[in-house]
């Protein structure tokens, strides 16, 4: 028998250092995907900026017109820099 043996699919599977090669460069091709999938901080002032934010907290803001009077309102932005909104009834 030689470096190859058929499986019950009837295809051949390759055996020895090929089938090794092939699957190292598979787990690199992955680990290189992965690696440029990872967040990178962004550099600058406008990162400060967000950071500050986000621990300060929510900030008071003018409510929508269907909320004015029913709920208190809030504007924020989270330590990810994304922005949120809150209402919160009033009872």
């Amino acid at each position: 028998m030689g470096t190859t043996r058929r499986i019950a699919s009837g295809f051949r599977r390759r055996s020895g250092a090929r089938r090794l090669h092939r699957r190292a460069a598979m787990v690199a091709g992955i680990a290189a995907l992965g690696a440029c999938a990872l967040p990178v901080p962004a550099s600058g002032s406008t990162t400060s900026a967000s950071s500050a934010a986000a621990r300060s907290g929510p900030v008071s803001t003018a409510c929508p017109t269907d909320l004015t009077g029913k709920a208190a309102c809030y504007t924020g932005q989270d330590p990810n820099g994304a922005y949120y909104a809150i209402a919160v009834p009033k009872t």
